[in-house]
């Protein structure tokens, strides 16, 4: 797939294009005539039930009017035969059956007679209006459920006449006569709709019964071609009343159509008018179409097979594909002429062009007179040919350019490696300088350290002797204060000595001995009180010296804490200096480090650079191949 042309892949894609252009066209052609076709058959079908519609409208008219011309003669006739009168004392059994829900129960009525003759069971005045063309007539009696029929020529559906069914009193007919007035209009009469006519019967002045006259609703007779009038086989119309009961020609019952699910479709949609598809009671798809006749309050209900509705789709479709397959015959046959005019033929060229790009010819322009894509590509062309020539001639100028800068960057580089020798080797000078530097400021700090830690201990002595001092000068001051109790003591002694002198001379012989002790007692007391004075000025003299000897010892704490602090900060600063020996002794070894880099770097950007012109070099001959041409073809000098 790959080495197909493109003319041939777009021939393939506009063919597989137009294939399902043309699956489409007709799949759209079929839908459309499908669609044609159900709403032409929906329109005949809405045609032909508004004509029904119009026409029954018009029977209806013209039957009621028929009726109203048969009651006038019922009335006439029936009035005519004299007066009519109600015998109580004789009875007549009936069973009463509800002509609605076929409901039976028995009455007993009391008999009529007209000019002598038995109205119950007596068909002579029916039969005779029946003669005169009224084609229904009835005789009611009143009962407690409604009105029964007594005398009729309406049938049952087993062919019987309906003598014995009734009206029931929830009729509307009933509703008219109770209230005294007659009823005119469509009723449902045993088994059909009648177009009718009621009159109340009276026998003095209360109401005992109704004359009926009535023509069945449509005469099939004479509306029958119109239903059974069809344009496709399986089509058939036919007549529902409101609640689902069939209205046909010939048809003895109405027949209920209400749960069948044509009509129930009808009867949700609520409207007057409408069509739809459903399947039937056989499974087959039938479409219904329906209008309803308000006058009737009937449904006018046609439909048709599907299958034969659409019959002609398929002579329609093989029309439709015949006409597909030459509309895309005709859009095939433009859009081949169109793409080898308009795009093969341009593309072809562009390739031309893009091959002596990829040849390396260079600087010619393509001339051309277009805005469209191919115009486009034609100005990219001339663009990227530009762009090429442009950077050819900048890649030979940066070449000769880097060519010249190589050599100049490999003579700094040249330059730069030496004096990174040269660096490095002073580099390594200063380094052993400062190690020997390093290595005194270390020794200085360990001397600082130790010098610091004497002196602490000196001054804590220090301290310690003078704390001795003072407690020595306190022990002092308690020997002064023990040496003047002893002088106070001595004191007392010699005055106690003198008092026992005193009573000693008084006593005479007798006290001489006292007299002799208490001398004693006061030399004793005498030599006490010298010893305590001694005692005092001893301690005076030792407190004198204690508190000098503190005061100097205090002066030597000051004069020693300052020493402490100037060591303090001998050692501090001793340290620092090391700290900053060390760094300043690892930034050279770094210094020495980044020199030695550096004059490897140089020597690496000197082979760089020769590397550099070496490939300026090699540039050169690769741009070399490029062949710029005039605009005429000639290459460029």
């Amino acid at each position: 797939m790959k080495n197909i042309s493109l003319k041939y892949k777009t021939a393939f894609t506009i063919a597989i294009a137009l294939f399902f252009l043309f699956i489409l066209d007709i799949t759209v052609d079929y839908h459309r005539q499908k669609r044609k076709l159900e709403h032409d058959g929906q329109v005949v079908a809405e045609k032909n039930n508004k004509m029904i519609s119009d026409v029954i409208d018009l029977h209806v008219a013209d039957r009621q009017a028929k009726v109203d011309v048969a009651m006038n003669l019922a009335h006439s006739h029936f009035y005519h035969l004299g007066q009519l009168v109600e015998n109580p004392q004789e009875k007549i059994e009936l069973e009463a059956t509800n002509q609605f829900t076929q409901s039976v129960h028995k009455v007993s009525l009391n008999t009529w007679t007209m000019n002598h003759k038995r109205v119950h069971l007596n068909y002579d005045i029916v039969d005779t209006l029946r003669k005169k063309s009224v084609e229904t007539v009835s005789i009611f009696q009143k009962i407690d459920s409604g009105f029964i029929r007594i005398s009729t020529n309406v049938m049952t559906l087993n062919g019987n006449r309906a003598v014995g069914t009734f009206i029931p009193y929830y009729s509307p007919v009933v509703y008219s006569i109770e209230s005294g007035k007659p009823y005119r209009g469509r009723a449902f009469v045993v088994n059909a709709w009648y177009l009718t006519s009621y009159e109340p019967i009276y026998i003095g002045s209360e109401l005992k019964g109704i004359l009926y006259v009535g023509l069945k609703e449509i005469d099939f007779s004479i509306l029958g071609s119109f239903f059974e009038k069809k344009i496709y086989k399986s089509e058939s119309t036919i007549l529902v009343d409101s609640i689902g009961r069939l209205i046909s020609k010939g048809a003895k019952t109405a027949m209920s159509l209400s749960k069948l699910d044509f009509f129930v479709q009808i009867k949700s949609q609520h409207t007057d008018k409408g069509h739809f598809h459903l399947k039937d009671q056989y499974g087959v798809e039938r479409q219904y179409t329906y209008l309803y006749n308000k006058t009737t309050k009937s449904y006018i209900i046609n439909s048709v097979h599907v299958n034969e509705l659409f019959a002609p789709l398929a002579n329609l479709l093989v029309f439709g594909t015949i006409s597909s397959l030459v509309r895309i015959f005709l859009v095939s046959l433009f859009l081949i002429l169109f793409l080898a005019v308009k795009i093969f033929r341009p593309i072809d060229e562009a390739v031309a062009y893009m091959k002596k790009l990829s040849s390396k010819q260079i600087g010619f322009r393509v001339s051309h007179h277009r805005s469209d894509e191919i115009g486009k590509l034609y100005d990219s062309i001339n663009e990227v040919n530009m762009n090429i020539e442009d950077i050819v001639r900048e890649i030979s100028e940066t070449t000769i350019a880097v060519s010249r800068e190589s050599v100049q960057l490999s003579e700094i580089s040249q330059e730069i490696t030496k004096r990174a020798n040269e660096q490095a080797v002073t580099t390594e000078e200063i380094a052993s300088s400062m190690e020997e530097m390093f290595s005194t400021i270390c020794s200085n700090t360990e001397n600082a350290d130790q010098t610091g830690r004497i002196s602490e201990a000196s001054l804590l002595e220090l301290k310690q002797s003078q704390k001795i001092f003072r407690q020595t000068i306190q022990a002092v001051l308690d020997i002064s204060d023990r040496a003047l109790v002893i002088t106070d003591f001595a004191v007392q002694t010699r005055i106690l000595s003198l008092n026992a002198s005193i009573e000693a001379a008084r006593a005479g012989s007798v006290g001489t001995g006292f007299a002799v002790v208490a001398q004693e007692i006061g030399k004793l007391a005498e030599k006490s009180k010298s010893a305590s004075l001694e005692i005092d000025r001893l301690s005076q003299k030792g407190h004198d010296v204690s508190k000098l000897a503190i005061d100097k010892v205090g002066e030597l704490i000051q004069d020693t804490s300052k020493s402490a602090e100037l060591l303090t900060n001998i050692v501090t600063v001793s340290h620092e200096q090391q700290e900053g020996a060390h760094v300043i002794n690892t930034s050279l070894q770094m210094l020495s480090e980044i020199t030695n880099r550096n004059s490897a770097t140089a020597e690496e950007m000197s082979a760089t650079a020769e590397e550099l012109a070496a490939l300026s070099e090699q540039l050169k001959g690769l741009i070399a191949v490029f062949d710029i041409v005039k605009d005429d073809g000639k290459p460029q000098s």
